[in-house]
């Protein structure tokens, strides 16, 4: 027993001294995202026959979502603290509103190409916190369903935003080339590129109109530029996520100063 104990402790001796930063890292993550700002809304109150304008909402109706990705890290600076990274993510984001005679299921998606930079705020011990930004490409999709009285699935647009996100977590080292990571992001996804289209015909501003079907058969805009018929809307949230990342490469060389 006491051969064991020693091996056991020279083998975490062992693993400390290799527990050092590999080149390159590449990781796969999953979480919740948290809808805030425009993003994040209730669906209103109906009477009678009174259907949701989903062209002209003050927001997008959501109130949950998950997130999914990859990261690839790149460690560029001697010290072993700086590392650019790049990433996709997907996140979606769900609600639901049930009225009397409709009910609707709403989708709105996320498809995000990212690259930026990370500071480890420590770069040798097995617990490192760590600090970041990147640039964003966002990509917009999803679907609003109706079934009841009347039954219609309208998609939404296709279109592109440009954001920025801030993040930050901390890594756990399990071996010398793998590591938990838990990490949380504020995700602002349209800070350029916004704009508004030009109101369907027939149709009119109101939140709830008694006839939607000029804009059933159409596809949903992001309508997120402020017009005089329409307010600027902003797409945030918040991304909680964990996974796993494996280095390779081989360890980055500390040049003394």
């Amino acid at each position: 027993m006491y051969s064991i104990l020693c091996l056991l402790v020279g083998l975490l001796f062992v693993m400390n001294d290799n527990f050092s930063q590999q080149k390159f890292n590449i990781s796969a993550y999953g979480g919740y995202s948290l809808p805030v700002s425009d993003l994040k809304g209730e669906f209103p109150s109906l009477s009678g026959n009174e259907k949701i304008n989903f062209f002209f909402h003050p927001n997008y109706l959501t109130s949950s979502g998950y997130n999914i990705g990859t990261s690839f890290k790149y460690t560029y600076d001697s010290s072993a603290k700086g590392r650019l990274t790049a990433g996709l993510n997907f996140s979606s984001f769900s609600g639901k509103g049930t009225y009397t005679n409709l009910s609707y299921k709403n989708s709105f998606n996320i498809f995000t190409i990212s690259g930026g930079a990370e500071f480890l705020l420590s770069s040798s011990s097995k617990t490192i916190p760590f600090v970041g930004a990147e640039l964003t490409a966002n990509f917009f999709s999803g679907k609003v369903e109706a079934t009841g009285d009347t039954n219609f699935t309208a998609n939404r647009k296709s279109e592109s935003r440009f954001g920025l996100n801030i993040n930050g977590g901390v890594e756990f080292k399990i071996s010398k080339t793998s590591s938990v990571v838990l990490s949380i992001k504020y995700c602002i996804s349209n800070m350029l590129g916004r704009k508004t289209e030009s109101l369907p015909s027939g149709s009119g501003t109101n939140d709830v109109p008694e006839d939607p079907i000029n804009f059933e058969a159409r596809e949903i805009p992001l309508n997120d530029a402020e017009t005089s018929f329409n307010k600027s809307k902003s797409i945030h949230h918040i991304q909680f996520s964990a996974g796993i990342s494996f280095g390779f490469g081989g360890n980055v060389k500390k040049h003394k100063k």
